[in-house]
């Protein structure tokens, strides 16, 4: 993108403007003012008494194209002291807002940022100070980057304008009005397609010796086709297609690459490979940055009424809370009864009813939520489901009806359950708590009297997988372990797995 040499500044009462978009950088102690450049522009406030007070703003330099890096000096005003000064930027995709770093001068801030995701429209920035009192101003610059051409269709010069690599318009007419006038460096190029038009209305096109005016097609490289580039990727005039190159009308505007060698990597999408279960998947961001990474080693989330925090742990490429829901403690002990946890009817939500001691009643629910704590039984007879008419769709997944999860988690399915039973070193009670899950047989609340069985002897935990009219879940004893259905009516343990 090329410099411009006319930005139109715009002081709007206490807010001051400036533009672009981009990455800010800081540092956390006081630091030195740089040097500056002979292309600084410094901005003298005047405004209200209102404070902090904003005195100055200098920026180096004004005229930025995409990929630049510029200054920031903000100078201001306040007895009390400056509490902190941040900065809300205006680009394409949005905000980004960042904070400012005190300098060795007193009450004086100071920011880099690199620009990207701007194109031929006006933006601001808005600067904000509180001081020590809790008292807060803004000033906004505003700014208009002329040079920066949309990657595809019609572009009409908005500000003076001057070339200083390739540039161009694809797919689109060029006009020239307003008075303005494109300058195109020695060196540059200035390029637009084949049956196409330029047309100068007001204004005039200047052509420096070395600079070229071309007709040919603008091409930007994408070496993985995802239709994104890299931030400052390089642009192409010429009639056949360079390497790793598409047209540059292609490409999407305002939203960059975070890996031009991987399809599968564009904003909006996974950027780093995880290592397990428990890795937070990092999104690639719309400036083309992918945040560092991070780890999810507990959850917090509310459960009965009352806060609790469950660690995490990672198996087969899943990951799993480190105890059942209601657990006091991870076990220590496939029998370990602290670990045990409650125990719930399949496709209830968390509403009391999964207390081993809750009570109980012979009323079948007719709608997903009962609007109880008791425990749905047969009073003698076996019960094969709570609610009548039956439900399939309970439990099914992070939004589904009643999960008894917190967000982001969810119930097993079949084939993670089948798949964590496959990989326990032994088919039994001893196998389930010698996997990382650390699994107890906590038994079952059965369904005909209520009345807890095969504690301390049996584990069973539920799937969110319906089968007919029974659901799956994994039973393992000392002697088997296997993954089959039941009837729904049974307590049995939850184990919740990240999404």
């Amino acid at each position: 993108m090329a410099k411009s040499k006319n930005k139109r500044l715009i002081i709007i009462s206490i807010v001051v403007v400036l533009a672009g978009v981009g990455f800010w950088y800081f540092f956390s102690q006081p630091v030195s003012i740089p040097s500056l450049s002979a292309e600084t522009q410094t901005y003298n406030i005047s405004s209200s008494e209102k404070y902090p007070k904003f005195l100055e703003v200098i920026i180096d330099p004004l005229d930025v194209k995409v990929g630049d890096s510029q200054k920031m000096i903000v100078k201001l005003e306040d007895s009390s002291g400056i509490d902190w000064v941040k900065a809300k930027i205006e680009h394409d995709a949005g905000f980004d807002e960042v904070s400012l770093r005190l300098t060795e001068e007193e009450n004086t801030y100071f920011g880099i940022w690199k620009v990207h995701s701007t194109h031929s429209k006006t933006y601001q920035t808005i600067f904000t100070a509180r001081n020590n009192k809790g008292e807060q101003n803004s000033i906004t610059l505003a700014w208009s980057d002329a040079c920066s051409p949309p990657n595809g269709g019609n572009w009409t010069l908005d500000g003076n304008c001057t070339i200083s690599g390739v540039n161009g318009v694809d797919n689109g007419n060029f006009t020239v009005d307003g008075g303005y006038t494109l300058t195109i460096q020695n060196g540059a190029t200035f390029a637009w397609n084949s049956g196409k038009s330029i047309t100068i209305t007001n204004g005039s096109i200047v052509i420096n010796a070395g600079g070229q005016s071309k007709q040919t097609n603008l091409w930007m490289t994408d070496a993985d086709g995802d239709t994104y580039a890299l931030s400052g990727a390089s642009q192409y005039a010429q009639d056949s297609t360079p390497a790793n190159c598409v047209r540059r009308n292609t490409i999407i505007q305002g939203k960059y690459d975070c890996d031009d060698n991987n399809a599968s990597i564009y904003p909006g999408a996974v950027c780093r490979a995880t290592t397990g279960g428990c890795d937070v998947a990092e999104i690639c961001q719309d400036s083309g940055s992918c945040p560092a990474d991070v780890r999810l080693t507990t959850v917090t989330f509310t459960y009965k009424g009352a806060s609790v925090t469950y660690g995490t742990v990672e198996h087969n490429g899943e990951c799993w809370m480190d105890r059942n829901l209601g657990a006091s403690q991870v076990a220590t002990a496939y029998n370990d009864s602290a670990a045990y946890g409650d125990l719930f009817q399949w496709g209830r939500l968390d509403d009391g009813h999964q207390t081993c001691t809750s009570n109980t009643t012979t009323t079948l629910s007719s709608t997903d939520n009962p609007g109880h704590s008791n425990f749905i039984y047969g009073g003698g007879s076996l019960l094969s489901d709570w609610r009548s008419p039956q439900n399939n769709n309970l439990w099914q997944g992070v939004s589904g009806t009643n999960n008894p999860c917190p967000s982001g988690w969810r119930l097993p399915t079949y084939a993670e359950w089948d798949a964590e039973r496959a990989s326990w070193s032994q088919q039994n009670y001893n196998g389930a708590f010698a996997s990382p899950l650390k699994l107890t047989a906590a038994g079952i609340r059965e369904s005909q009297y209520a009345w807890l069985a095969t504690v301390g002897s049996w584990g069973y935990y539920w799937s969110s997988t319906v089968v007919g009219a029974d659901a799956y879940y994994v039973i393992f004893s000392s002697t088997e372990a296997l993954t089959t259905g039941h009837i729904r009516a049974y307590g049995i343990s939850v184990r919740c797995v990240r999404d």
